[in-house]
């Protein structure tokens, strides 16, 4: 026996328990055929859940003095499902985020001409490096590409590394320190030399699309019935971020939970199954 598979023994089965465990996985949906074009695993999911809302009609008859049901009638039906992912990858990002991923160049690549890093330095304070035409960030710089002067517009003065400021080379960012040769106020210019190893950067752009529609398909494998697999499909859904998405934590991992409704798909190829099919067989 198996999840899903019917149990004619006239027995109780114990191999219809189930210990959840499985794969989430999402495809797209095709706008010409509406159906799925491939499917992306999500990773590992802590919980994943189904739950059916059923709306009623109930009527009562009022031929007695006390007024009984005499009539239910089920008038909608809604298959929800809920999900928690741990994965951070940009694609999880760009669905928690209803966004999207692109590759980025990344400015240390070709280099940045001399701009002006701040008109009026603050001491003690950090500042960013970008392309100043298209502001993208330039990270994983090289500190020894990285030249910065002190009143450009007079005799410049070309400060020290690590005297005068500090280079956080990963994240691109520049700090003043206090107590080095520059006084607030400053105008600071900086020079970025081009570094062909810097690498290639990945951008999650957040809520830049709404009302996307995916296919999601879970395949569970059942470690109460020596990892026997069985298959649900939901084949349209739109998902949606659905709780905090914690970035500092004293003991637990950043997770991403999310929310969403199952909904009929007319284009899906097995007519008797619009919204929802669930696949398991016997091993032999």
């Amino acid at each position: 026996m198996a999840v899903g598979v019917s149990n004619n023994t006239g027995t109780t089965q114990t191999a219809d328990y189930n210990l959840g465990r499985g794969i989430i996985f999402i495809s797209p949906l095709d706008t010409t055929t509406g159906l799925p074009v491939d499917y992306r695993d999500l990773g590992n999911a802590p919980s994943f859940s189904l739950s059916i809302d059923v709306e009623e009609l109930v009527h009562q008859s009022s031929r007695g003095g006390l007024r009984t049901v005499d009539k239910r009638l089920v008038i909608s039906q809604t298959v929800n499902f809920s999900f928690v992912l741990e994965e951070l990858s940009a694609e999880n990002l760009a669905l928690f985020f209803s966004g999207a991923t692109v590759t980025s160049t990344n400015p240390a690549i070709a280099g940045i001409t001399a701009y002006t890093l701040t008109a009026s330095a603050v001491l003690g304070r950090w500042y960013s490096i970008y392309n100043q035409t298209t502001g993208a960030r330039a990270l994983d710089i090289d500190s020894a590409m990285v030249a910065i002067t002190e009143d450009p517009g007079g005799t410049p003065v070309v400060m020290t590394l690590d005297a005068d400021y500090t280079v956080d080379a990963e994240m691109g960012m520049i700090f003043i320190m206090p107590g080095g040769t520059i006084v607030a106020g400053d105008e600071l210019q900086l020079v970025l030399t081009a570094d062909a190893g810097a690498a290639v950067t990945t951008q999650t752009r957040g809520l830049t699309s709404s009302g996307v529609d995916y296919a999601m398909k879970f395949v569970g494998e059942n470690p109460a019935d020596n990892d026997q697999r069985f298959e649900v499909e939901l084949h349209s859904v739109q998902v949606n971020a659905d709780g905090d998405f914690s970035l500092i934590s004293e003991s637990d991992l950043t997770q991403m939970p999310f929310t969403g409704t199952a909904q009929q798909n007319a284009s899906w190829l097995d007519s008797n199954s619009k919204t929802m099919t669930l696949t398991s067989y016997d091993k032999v």
